[in-house]
C-alpha cells in the first residue's frame, strides 16, 4: 500500500511540472508586444533618437547658414578693400597727372624768365657794347673825298691811332659810312652805331 502511494505521488510530481511548462509556453505563444510597455520604451527611445538627430541636424545648419554669412561678410570686406585700393590708386593717378601738370607749367614759366633773361642779357651786351665801342675810340680826323674818305680814331684807353674806311671792321662793327657831318658810321646785326664828330687834337 505504501509502495503504491510513492509511485502515484512520483507521477503526480513528474505529470506537473510539464503541466506548469506547458502553460508557459502557451502563455510565451500567446504574448503580443503590440501596446505593451516594451513597445512603449522602444517608441520612447526612437522619438529620443530622432530628437537627438533633430536637434544635431538644426545645429548643422545654423553652422552652415553661419558659415554662409562669414564668407558672404569677408567677400563684401575683400570687395570694399579692392575697392578702396582702386579710389586710392586712381586718386593717386590724377594726383601724378596734376604734377605733371604744374611741374610742365613750372617748366614753361622757367624758360620763359630764361628767354626774358637772355634777352635782357643780349640788350645789355648790346648796350654796353654800344656804349664801350663809343666811348672806347673818339674820332681824330677825316681825310680825303667822296667814298674815299679816311677816319683816324683813337682808343681813348691805350691812346693808340688807327685809320679806317668805308667797308672795313672795327671790332666787329662794319664801317658803313664816313661823312664830316656824322662822323663814322657803324654797323653789327643790323644795329647802327655812331663815332660822332668831335675833332680833338
Amino acid at each position: 500500500m505504501q509502495n503504491k502511494m510513492i509511485k502515484i505521488f512520483i507521477i503526480i510530481s513528474v505529470i506537473f511540472p510539464i503541466s506548469v511548462i506547458a502553460d508557459v509556453n502557451v502563455n510565451a505563444d500567446k504574448y503580443d508586444p503590440s501596446g505593451s510597455m516594451f513597445e512603449k520604451i522602444t517608441d520612447l527611445e526612437q522619438k529620443k533618437v530622432l530628437w537627438q538627430l533633430e536637434k544635431e541636424n538644426a545645429q548643422m545648419q545654423l553652422d552652415m547658414d553661419r558659415m554662409k554669412a562669414e564668407r558672404a561678410r569677408i567677400k563684401n570686406e575683400i570687395e570694399s578693400i579692392k575697392g578702396a585700393e582702386a579710389a586710392q590708386i586712381q586718386a593717386i593717378e590724377l594726383e601724378r597727372q596734376r604734377l605733371d601738370l604744374e611741374k610742365q607749367k613750372l617748366e614753361a614759366q622757367k624758360y620763359n624768365i630764361n628767354q626774358m633773361q637772355v634777352s635782357n642779357d643780349n640788350s645789355a651786351g648790346a648796350e654796353k657794347e654800344s656804349l664801350d665801342i663809343q666811348e672806347k675810340y673818339r674820332l681824330i680826323e677825316i681825310i680825303g673825298a667822296g667814298r674815299q674818305l679816311i677816319a683816324t680814331i683813337e682808343d681813348n684807353k691805350t691812346g693808340q691811332r688807327k685809320k679806317i674806311s668805308v667797308g672795313k671792321e672795327l671790332d666787329g662793327y662794319t664801317i658803313d659810312g664816313i661823312s664830316l657831318d656824322e662822323g663814322i658810321v657803324l654797323s653789327k646785326d643790323g644795329e647802327k652805331q655812331t663815332i660822332g664828330v668831335n675833332f680833338s687834337q
